[in-house]
C-alpha cells in the first residue's frame, strides 16, 4: 500500500487520535475552540511476489513513505449539543522513498509478470519514478457537524449515564489531487473527489475514566482523471473527453479504549487526560492509476486503471491531554498501525501479483495546540 498507506490512514493521519472526552462533546452554546498542529507519517513497507502462481512469496523491494503536515482548524457551537467543524490540512512534504525494487519482467512460461527474482532498478529509476512523486500543498477541506443528542454533561436538558455522538463529514477536493501532475512533476496531496464520513461515538464517565467504542464509514466518490495523452479509442475505462474514471477505496472503521484522568480541577476546568485505545479499519478495493504504486510497471499497464485489494489496518493509539488553564489546551498522539498484505496494482488477473509483506506497518505523530474560547 503506497499512497493508501498515506492517504488511508492517512488522510485520517489528519484525523488524529482524540480522547474520549473529544469523541462524544462539543464547546458549549456559541463557543467555540481553534487549534493549529503538526502532523506526520511513517510507513515501512516491504514488497513480495512469486516466480510462478503457486510458488514461494519472495522479497521484491521495500519502501518508506512519510509526511509532513500542517493542520488548521476550529470547531463552533451553534446550539446546545450541536457543532460544525473546519479543517484545512497543508502538506509540506508527502513522497515515497524506494530502498529497493526488482523490476517487472513478463514471463512467456506462466503468461504473467513478476518480480521476484528478477534484477534490481537502478536508483534513478526509482527516484524518476511517479510512484515517487512529491506531493505538497492544501489537502482537502473538511467540514464537520456534530449533533449530541445526549451526555452525561455538558448539553443542558438532555443529560443520561452515558454520552453519544453522531458525526457527519464533507471533504471537498482542494484541485490539487495526487493524480494531477503539475508542471514542477509534483502533485496535490487531495484524493480526487468528494468524501463523505459518517461516524457514532459513546462514552461513559466511570469514575476517573471513560471507557468509549466508536464506529465510522468513509465514502469517496468517483472522479475524472486525465492519466495519458494518447489513449486507446476502443478502451473502456476511457470517457469521451479523454479522462479515466477512478473509484477511490472506502473504509469501515471501529475504534475502543479508555480516556484516563490523571488530574482534574473541574472549577479551574484544568486537567491532565491520557488515551489508551485500539482501531480496525476495514479497506475496500479501490482504483488507482497504475504507475503510482509500482515503480516501474510494464508499458501497456501505464496510465490505465488498476485496482489495490481490500485489506486491513490494525493499530493502537496513545493520545495526552493537557489543559494547564480552561482557554489552552496542549495535545499530543501516536498511533502505529499494521497493515495486512494486499496487492498494490492488479490491472487484469494476470497483471502484477506485487504485494505488501507481513512485515509492513505505519506510524503517526500529531503535535498541536487548542485555544479555547470559553
Amino acid at each position: 500500500m503506497m499512497r493508501s498507506a498515506a492517504l488511508t490512514l492517512a488522510l485520517t493521519l489528519l484525523a488524529a487520535p482524540a480522547v474520549a472526552g473529544d469523541r462524544t462533546s462539543v464547546p458549549t452554546w456559541l463557543r467555540g475552540d481553534i487549534h493549529i498542529g503538526y502532523a506526520g507519517n511513517l510507513a515501512l513497507v516491504g514488497l513480495e511476489d512469486r516466480t510462478e502462481p503457486d510458488g514461494p512469496l519472495l522479497e521484491a523491494g521495500r519502501y518508506v513513505d512519510n509526511g509532513h503536515a500542517i493542520r488548521l482548524g476550529g470547531a463552533f457551537s451553534v446550539y446546545h449539543g450541536i457543532a460544525i467543524r473546519l479543517d484545512v490540512p497543508i502538506y509540506f512534504d508527502s513522497r515515497v522513498r524506494w530502498l529497493r525494487a526488482n523490476e517487472l519482467r513478463y514471463t512467456p512460461e506462466f503468461d504473467r509478470p513478476t518480480a521476484a527474482e528478477t534484477d534490481a532498478l537502478p536508483q534513478d529509476v526509482l527516484d524518476g519514478s511517479s510512484s515517487s512523486r512529491v506531493h505538497n500543498g492544501f489537502g482537502d477541506l473538511t467540514l464537520g457537524f456534530r449533533v449530541v443528542p445526549f451526555a452525561q454533561r455538558g448539553v443542558p436538558h438532555r443529560v443520561a449515564p452515558a454520552s453519544l455522538a453522531v458525526d457527519l463529514d464533507v471533504v471537498f477536493p482542494s484541485g490539487g489531487n495526487h493524480d494531477k501532475v503539475r508542471d514542477n512533476e509534483s502533485a496535490g496531496p487531495g484524493v480526487g473527489g468528494m468524501q463523505v464520513r459518517l461516524g457514532v461515538a459513546a462514552s461513559r464517565r466511570l469514575g476517573t475514566s471513560e471507557p468509549y467504542l466508536g464506529f465510522a464509514w468513509t465514502h469517496r466518490a468517483p472522479y475524472r482523471v486525465d492519466l495519458a495523452p494518447v489513449r486507446r479509442a476502443a478502451d473502456p475505462d476511457v470517457e469521451e473527453d479523454g479522462r479515466t474514471k477512478l473509484d477511490p477505496a472506502d473504509e469501515v472503521e471501529l475504534r475502543f479504549g479508555a480516556e484516563i484522568i490523571a488530574a482534574e480541577d473541574h472549577d479551574a476546568d484544568t486537567s491532565i487526560r491520557l488515551d489508551v485505545g485500539m482501531g480496525v479499519t476495514y479497506v475496500s478495493p479501490g482504483e488507482v492509476a497504475s504507475g503510482t504504486r509500482l515503480p516501474a510497471p510494464l508499458d501497456p499497464t501505464v496510465g490505465h486503471a488498476a485496482i489495490t485489494s481490500e485489506h486491513v489496518v490494525l493499530d493502537a493509539a496513545l493520545g495526552l491531554r493537557i489543559r494547564p488553564r480552561s482557554q489552552v489546551e496542549l495535545r499530543v498522539d501516536y498511533s502505529a498501525g499494521w497493515l495486512s498484505p494486499h496487492l498494490l496494482e492488479q490491472v487484469d488477473h494476470k497483471a502484477y501479483g506485487v504485494r505488501t509483506s507481513p512485515s509492513s506497518f505505519v506510524m503517526q505523530l500529531g503535535v498541536g495546540v487548542a485555544i479555547r474560547l470559553r
